[in-house]
């Protein structure tokens, strides 16, 4: 979870917009990146699954599906 540089061996699925990554092999090689500079890495201050920088649309304030509140078109009868 903590890994900053991974190597994965698998298979990218689609299905539509839909892609999904099915991962069979996950190698943390976050040691590689010390050789691309001199520069001291930052220490991690998020989780890797809550992004700091997203592109815009990306993320979204979206609710979940179930709480969604529907409310039907409204009609007119004049």
């Amino acid at each position: 979870m903590s890994a900053r540089l991974l190597v994965v061996q698998g298979r990218v699925q689609t299905d539509g917009r839909v892609i999904h990554i099915v991962a069979d092999h996950l190698e943390d090689r976050s040691d590689r990146l010390a050789s691309l500079s001199q520069d001291e890495m930052p220490g991690i201050t998020t989780r890797g699954d809550h992004p700091t920088n997203p592109e815009p649309g990306q993320v979204g304030v979206r609710a979940h599906p179930r709480n969604v509140r529907v409310i039907p078109k409204s009609r007119d009868f004049h």
